[in-house]
């Protein structure tokens, strides 16, 4: 043997085994398709990021507002401190009015009247009054020069109007604390509505939550799959991260994937594979590479030979629409009814392949 021959063997050798230019291609056309996917991901990310900084803003500034409702509050309560007011201790600002307007509904009859009593008590003293007067008047007028002091009825008069101006602005008073305490529900619910976007858009929070999103989405296409694939028997259930088996021949129970076989679990293990293919395709953008093949590496020799059947049946489905579709396996009954075949034949110091078209 000669050196080139030498040296064309142990080149040979060193290749044996080696991906080919299609692998190779289609790993990078996946590669591509996962940076463009993880591109998205990081976009998305820093959108919500922005958004969660934007609520936050608006989240202080509610608060903000809150504390100048509170002053407003503790202003308008003590305009009546007179009359014993709550004392406004709770934490929330709404109980705090609800408190001081279920209060004012109970006392304002009473303030009133007890406002009637003494107007009809000051009436009949003023009456009293007005008839001692004239009866002093009567019998001192032969003995007074000038004239009389007087009726002290007037400033009696003077104080009862401005009484009743107090009353009104009292009522005009209360409208506006119903007012504010309106508006003060209505920015407690955009407060809470505020603080629970903060803590969903938080950042490890906001992660989880694409997560359990995307489990949610591949769970429901991989389902398809594998009620298919199970002959309706099983179907997957995705709760936040975690996925479970629901067993329909036995009452719709809900169990974990553990307790599968080996043939179920590789059932449910292709279901999932090919839902993610399928996914990964639907999210690329526009112009970006497609995943337009998947490879299958063993797994089928835990299968009974109907199993067997369904799979390769559904593999040659997912062939016909445009997908290459790559299995790796030694079952001669499944390499048989691929249409395209590499097969490796070894000998005793190399191997060989040969591309077999049915």
């Amino acid at each position: 043997m000669t050196n080139t021959e030498q040296l064309l063997s142990e080149i040979d050798e060193e290749l044996d085994g080696a991906p080919t230019e299609v692998q190779l291609a289609a790993d990078l056309d996946q590669v591509k398709a996962l940076v463009a996917a993880r591109d998205l991901a990081l976009k998305a990310a820093c959108e919500a990021e922005d958004t969660a900084t934007r609520y936050r803003f608006e989240l202080e500034t509610l608060r903000r507002h809150e504390t100048e409702l509170r002053e407003s509050y503790i202003q308008a309560r003590d305009t009546v401190a007179d009359l014993d007011p709550p004392t406004g201790s709770s934490a929330s600002l709404h109980d705090d009015w609800t408190d001081l307007k279920r209060w004012a509904k109970s006392t304002i009859p009473d303030v009133e009247n007890n406002r009637a009593g003494e107007a009809e008590n000051l009436r009949r003293r003023t009456e009293e009054r007005a008839a001692i007067r004239q009866a002093v008047e009567k019998l001192c007028r032969p003995h007074i020069k000038g004239n009389i002091a007087p009726d002290p009825r007037v400033p009696i008069a003077q104080a009862e109007s401005r009484a009743r101006s107090d009353l009104e602005q009292a009522r005009a008073r209360r409208a506006e604390l119903d007012a504010i305490r309106a508006k003060v529900t209505g920015l407690g619910s955009e407060g809470e509505v505020a603080r629970e976007l903060g803590r969903l858009l938080h950042t490890n929070r906001f992660e989880r939550w694409l997560m359990e999103e995307a489990m949610v989405d591949l769970a429901g296409t991989a389902t398809e799959r594998l009620y298919e694939l199970s002959g309706g028997q099983y179907s997957l259930i995705a709760r936040k991260a975690e996925l479970s088996i629901q067993d329909h021949r036995n009452a719709d129970e809900v169990r974990d994937t553990r307790t599968l076989s080996g043939g179920e679990t590789f059932l449910a293990s292709l279901s999932l594979a090919l839902a993610l293919a399928d996914n990964v395709a639907e999210f690329a953008q526009d112009g970006s590479p497609q995943l337009g093949s998947i490879f299958l590496d063993e797994g089928f020799g835990t299968l009974d030979p109907e199993t067997l059947d369904v799979v390769a049946s559904a593999i040659e489905e997912l062939g016909s629409t445009g997908r290459m579709v790559g299995i790796i396996t030694h079952i001669r009954d499944l390499a048989d009814r691929m249409p395209v075949r590499f097969e490796v034949v070894k000998n005793a110091t190399s191997s060989t392949v040969e591309r077999v078209e049915v």
